[in-house]
């Protein structure tokens, strides 16, 4: 969960690593339609000009209609925000439409930077200055990305947490 929300994050997304989404150094952002998760991602220090995407996600019924893309581009922004030069991935090589977005978004091959056992394939794409999007604050020290994706029915908010709680991802 998000300090200020109740927004409950997909199963798994948080674990271990996760004290490495706090800022000032990592991120976590949850993309939600109205109360409903629909997405996730999250952005961890490498060194002091790499950030590392991780915990990339979009609901079954959220795919192919853009917002994997929009908060790809969000976690970018935040790295570039948070004065990452470069941001690296890893991901399986059967997730052919993961492969194809990071692709379309920049990425480019690169060598294998972590001991992630699942991992085959590694990506990276160097960043210009930080780009923000429309930010609107709610006062609980959230901030809402706003990031329409393709289908006019439908708004998107991505909501990044200034001071997440992530000690205890079961934590109310």
């Amino acid at each position: 969960y998000l300090v200020g929300t109740m927004i409950e994050v997909p199963r798994g997304a948080l674990t271990a690593d996760a004290p490495a989404f706090r800022p000032p150094a990592g991120r976590f952002l949850v993309a939600r339609n109205d109360d409903e998760a629909v997405g996730c991602g999250a952005l961890q220090r490498v060194d002091d000009r790499t950030a590392e995407i991780k915990r990339m996600w979009v609901a079954p019924e959220w795919r192919g209609a853009g917002l994997g893309s929009r908060l790809l581009a969000a976690l970018e922004h935040e790295a570039a925000d948070a004065g990452y030069t470069r941001v690296v991935l890893d991901t399986n090589a059967v997730l052919a439409e993961a492969i194809a977005l990071y692709e379309r978004s920049g990425y480019e091959a690169a060598e294998r930077y972590n001991s992630n056992p699942y991992a085959q394939r590694w990506f990276a794409k160097p960043l210009g200055p930080a780009i923000r999007p429309f930010v609107e604050g709610d006062g609980d020290g959230l901030v809402g990305l706003v990031l329409p994706i393709q289908q006019e029915e439908f708004g998107l908010a991505v909501t990044v947490a200034d001071q997440p709680d992530l000690a205890d991802p079961t934590a109310a």
